[in-house]
């Protein structure tokens, strides 16, 4: 596997703490979308989303009308919405940033949708219904954990973490069209807007660790690219000792393709990645696991893959 070097961007700091008694910084950070100057980042420990507009400590979008999330670390891991996801699609009414709750547990069946004006400021917030859909994924996936939504040519990509005990990382790819205008409708997706489920063998990382997605994103020609942990648990809640992070592509099929070991020893939870004249910049986002601790970005550059 070849080695792949982060320069780090900044801290994501907010300016005031999303929860009241909290620190002012995003800690859990789990996707980002760059916009224009903009980079929108979900957290999967809140109940906004993250705004950062150059070097300044970023803002606070809200996502959810529910009253705050408590501020114990377990309590909040109990009843939060784990938005694990997010990414940028084109539909009738414009673009919009979509991100999924994990389904990790029944609480955490529930997506939202933010509606981008032409400038790429976000305005109108919807829920999005996933409990059918993922009730259903369930039966090939008791351990079911969706850590990355894209699209991906005519299909409406997720990535299904493998860090429950029987470690099956998938690729689960939904009709593209169908499902944005589910979405776009306020509609349940359910079953029906499957076309193809694939598991994926992204092998080990030292100590027998198995690596395991944690974000995808739009790529080239069909593919997508993706962040993958080594992390020590055999459970979808539980965190566990982080080995290391890894990015990949994923060829139009599903199968893996090229794939790249990031040096530092660090939990990569988003990616996003942007043509270039020479290859591809891609940022990055990772999950400290520690709510005192701030989420960190990095940059990286990728030549011709």
């Amino acid at each position: 596997m070849n080695k792949l070097s982060l320069v780090k961007v900044r801290d994501l700091a907010l300016e005031r703490p999303m929860t009241p008694g909290l620190k002012p910084h995003l800690s859990a950070a789990s996707g980002l979308v760059r916009e224009g100057d903009t980079v929108y980042v979900a957290p999967d420990d809140s109940l906004q989303l993250g705004v950062f507009d150059g070097p300044a400590p970023g803002h606070a979008l809200r996502l959810f009308d529910r009253p705050d999330l408590p501020t114990d670390e377990q309590e909040r891991k109990a009843v939060k919405p784990d938005l694990e996801s997010l990414a940028r699609f084109e539909t009738s009414r414009g673009p919009m940033l979509v991100s999924f709750g994990s389904g990790s547990r029944p609480n955490r069946r529930e997506g939202v949708a933010v509606r981008l004006d032409s400038q790429g400021h976000p305005g109108e917030v919807q829920s999005i219904d996933l409990s059918p859909l993922y009730q259903h994924l369930e039966k090939s996936f008791p351990g079911l954990n969706i850590e990355g939504i894209a699209p991906c040519g005519d299909r409406f990509r997720l990535v299904q973490r493998g860090n429950g005990e029987d470690h099956q990382n998938a690729v689960i790819d939904l009709d593209l069209q169908a499902t944005l205008a589910s979405i776009t409708e306020g509609k349940p997706l359910g079953p029906e807007l499957l076309v193809s489920q694939r598991r994926v063998d992204l092998g080990q990382a030292r100590g027998d660790v198995p690596w395991t997605f944690t974000d995808v994103a739009s790529f080239d020609h069909g593919r997508t690219l993706f962040s993958a942990a080594a992390e020590a648990s055999a459970s979808t809640y539980e965190d566990g000792k982080i080995l290391g992070s890894m990015l990949g592509i994923l060829e139009a099929d599903g199968s893996l393709g090229p794939t790249w070991q990031v040096e530092a020893p660090i939990k990569i939870e988003g990616v996003d990645a942007v043509a270039t004249p020479t290859g591809w910049n891609l940022l990055l986002v990772t999950d400290p696991d520690d709510p005192e601790r701030a989420a960190e970005m990095f940059s990286a550059n990728l030549g011709p893959v």
